[in-house]
């Protein structure tokens, strides 16, 4: 989802949520354990400004065609 000042990444895989934030999980749905969040998606100035300058490329790509 985009919005004028950020991008929202989303998924609607439950593995997902388990491994970013470290929550209760099922191994082949019978035995409960608790699952150390590992993290896939964080915020990083590198990773920001490598974002924002690909968007820019391409943005003035499309303006200039």
């Amino acid at each position: 989802m985009a919005k004028t000042d950020r991008v929202t990444v989303s998924t609607d895989k439950h593995y997902a949520t388990v491994h970013q934030f470290g929550l209760n999980s099922k191994i082949f749905s019978k035995k409960t354990f608790k699952q150390t969040a590992r993290p896939f998606i964080g915020k990083s100035e590198v990773l920001e400004k490598r974002i924002t300058q690909k968007i820019e490329n391409k943005l003035n790509k499309i303006i200039n065609e």
